[in-house]
């Protein structure tokens, strides 16, 4: 999904901390250089996002007049997780690199928050003069969301309590839909990570002791909760009917169902290091949910175990 391209892209800017523990270590007043080290970074990915993402998404496909779409019921709002997960996690990590170079939590919260939420409005501006797709209100109600939720809890607790994190698989899929799951989501790991919708999983992981007022300062408070929320049988934005060249194929008789997860996961964040090195990564993986056994009960009414999910 082309709103997860900048996550990726982003993660640059934090893996380039990745060399000395000199360089890692926050800055306790407002470092000028820094600052304008982030800046430039931002900046400079953001414009290599948009680059490639014309290149990749709208080169190939008509353009029109600004128009808005209404997919509010596409994928089974699938999208709509997608959206609101990139605009938090893009908030989350620039809020981050400005609190390396010495701005406050509160105002780098903000700063992080209003870049999060303004990336992903510039791409739905594109979006909006794409033939293919169109300006969605309910994708920016999900970039507010997602923007909103880590400000909210940045500037309410000084900590990210509901934590939101993203995972997704590679499936096979059968001969007789494999053609049309090869154009839709492109046929490898990172096209299929980042557009197949029945592969993804979004999830909101959380220590329960937070919830209940302690004070989570025991050795096991990396271990979390987390409730995720996926779908499956989706060959098609609102139905599994679709043209292939010439030929309609119908594949109403694949139920598109909705998937409700339930699954332990791990903060890394909360496992002590004194290594810099070592927390980036760790902040890095937050975003990730852990793949681990957990329960599915999903729309067909049928309740399920997985040693392990993705």
């Amino acid at each position: 999904m082309k709103k997860l391209f900048i996550i990726y892209l982003f993660f640059v800017n934090l893996t380039v901390f990745s060399q000395f523990d000199k360089i890692l270590t926050y800055s306790d007043t407002v470092n000028p250089k820094r600052i304008t080290f982030v800046n430039a970074s931002i900046a400079a990915t953001t414009t290599g996002s948009f680059i490639g993402l014309y290149h990749l998404w709208y080169k190939n496909y008509p353009q029109s007049n600004f128009h808005l779409f209404n997919d509010n019921k596409g994928w089974l709002q699938i999208d709509k997780f997608g959206h609101f997960y990139s605009a938090y996690a893009y908030s989350k990590n620039i809020a981050e690199t400005y609190r390396w170079a010495g701005i406050s939590q509160n105002k780098s919260s903000v700063y992080g928050a209003i870049g999060g939420f303004t990336y992903q409005l510039v791409i739905e501006i594109l979006d909006g003069h794409s033939a293919q797709w169109g300006f969605s209100m309910g994708d920016i109600a999900a970039n507010t969301i997602g923007s909103s939720l880590f400000l909210i809890q940045e500037l309410a607790w000084k900590k990210q309590i509901i934590n939101p994190k993203f995972s997704a698989r590679f499936i096979n899929y059968p001969d007789d839909v494999s053609e049309r799951a090869n154009n839709l989501f492109g046929t490898s790991f990172s096209q299929r990570v980042l557009k197949d919708y029945n592969a993804q999983t979004y999830w909101f992981s959380f220590n329960p002791q937070y919830l209940m007022g302690f004070k989570n300062d025991n050795k096991f408070n990396f271990i979390n909760l987390s409730f995720g929320y996926g779908a499956e049988n989706m060959y098609g934005t609102f139905f599994n009917s679709f043209r292939m060249g010439d030929e309609t194929f119908d594949r109403s008789d694949l139920v598109r169902y909705r998937q409700f997860y339930l699954s332990p996961d791990i903060d890394f964040t909360k496992i002590k290091t004194k290594s810099k090195a070592l927390k980036t990564l760790f902040f890095i993986l937050s975003s990730i949910k852990m793949p681990l056994p957990g329960i599915e009960y999903n729309s067909l009414n049928q309740l399920k175990f997985h040693w392990v999910i993705f």
